[in-house]
C-alpha cells in the first residue's frame, strides 16, 4: 500500500496553505507505507527524491564524521577583536584597545568563511585554560598576568553583565563567556562551515581556528577533512538542504547539525 505525497515546486497562488488543485508547479510521488517506521520518514519525491533515493544506501555524515556548534560568548562585540596592521579593534568600544596577547586565540566566525577558504583577521579574548578540563581563568590570575587585558574588560563589565536579560549581574564571574561549549576541540584542525548560507560552504581550518557559534565544525577519523571539504560544498548538499532542511527568506538555508547528519558520504576506499 503506498501513500500519495504532493510537494509544492513554485508556489503561484498566493495561499497561505495551497493545495494541489490550486495554481502552482507541483512534483507529485508515492512512497510505501511499509518504509514509515520507527526511523525519520522520508517524503524524497521527483528528480532530487530519486538521487537520494539511490544514495541511501551510503553512510550519513553523521555516523563518519562528529559536528559540533562553536563557542557562544553572547558578547561578540567584546570578545572577538578586529585585527589590522597589529592593532586591535573592538567593535564593542568602538576603538583599538590593548590587551596581553597570551590571552589571545586566532578565531573566526560564520561570515568569515566562504567556499573553500576564509578569512583569518580576528582575535578571541580567551579567558580559559584548556587541559585535562576547561577552566575559567580566575579573577586574580587576569588582574595580575594580563593587566591590560582585564583594564579593557573592566570598562565593558556592564555590557557582560546585562547579558541574557542580566544574568551575570553581580556574579563574580561576569566576564566568562555565555555559552562555553566544545571549548576542547574548538581550536582544534577541521572542517568549518558557517550555519546560514545560500549555497554548501565548507573550508579546511589546517591550523585550527577557535569558532564561534555561527559555525560548525566538521571532525572525522575516517575520512580526509580535505576530502569532506569538498563534499560540504557540493552541489549535491546544496540540494539536499533546500529539499529536506529549513528554508529561510532570501533564498538562504541553515547548515546545522540536525540537517547535516543523514547527508549520505560515498565511501572512496
Amino acid at each position: 500500500e503506498q501513500v500519495d505525497i504532493w510537494e509544492l515546486d513554485e508556489d503561484n497562488t498566493y495561499t497561505q496553505f495551497p493545495l494541489p488543485n490550486q495554481a502552482g508547479d507541483w512534483d507529485y510521488g508515492t512512497v510505501d507505507i511499509d518504509s514509515l517506521g520507527a526511523d525519520p520518514w522520508s517524503f524524497d519525491i521527483g528528480p532530487i527524491g530519486e538521487i537520494f533515493d539511490r544514495l541511501s544506501d551510503y553512510p550519513s555524515l553523521g555516523s563518519v564524521a562528529n559536528i559540533f556548534q562553536g563557542i557562544g560568548t553572547r558578547a561578540d562585540p567584546v570578545f572577538l577583536l578586529t585585527e589590522e596592521d597589529g592593532d586591535l579593534y573592538s567593535e564593542e568600544l568602538e576603538e583599538n584597545v590593548e590587551v596581553e596577547r597570551d590571552i589571545l586565540r586566532p578565531s573566526i566566525k560564520g561570515t568569515d568563511i566562504d567556499r573553500y577558504r576564509f578569512e583569518s583577521h580576528r582575535q578571541l579574548i580567551f579567558p580559559y585554560e584548556v587541559g585535562s578540563s576547561v577552566d575559567l581563568l580566575s579573577k586574580n590570575t587576569i588582574q595580575t598576568q594580563y593587566p591590560k587585558t582585564w583594564d579593557y574588560l573592566c570598562r565593558v563589565r556592564e555590557q557582560l553583565e546585562q547579558r541574557e536579560g542580566g544574568k551575570y549581574e553581580n556574579s563574580d564571574t561576569w566576564y566568562q563567556y555565555g555559552r562555553p561549549q566544545n571549548m576542547e576541540r574548538s581550536g582544534d584542525p577541521k572542517v568549518v562551515i558557517p550555519d546560514v548560507v545560500d549555497e554548501a560552504t565548507a573550508a579546511f581550518d589546517e591550523k585550527g581556528q577557535h569558532i564561534l557559534d555561527t559555525i560548525y565544525g566538521v571532525e572525522s577519523n575516517k575520512h580526509d577533512h580535505r576530502f569532506l571539504t569538498a563534499i560540504l560544498n557540493s552541489d549535491l548538499l546544496s540540494a539536499f538542504l533546500n529539499h529536506s532542511g529549513t528554508d529561510l527568506r532570501g533564498g538562504y538555508f541553515r547548515m546545522k547539525t540536525a540537517y547535516l547528519n543523514p547527508f549520505p558520504v560515498p565511501d572512496i576506499e
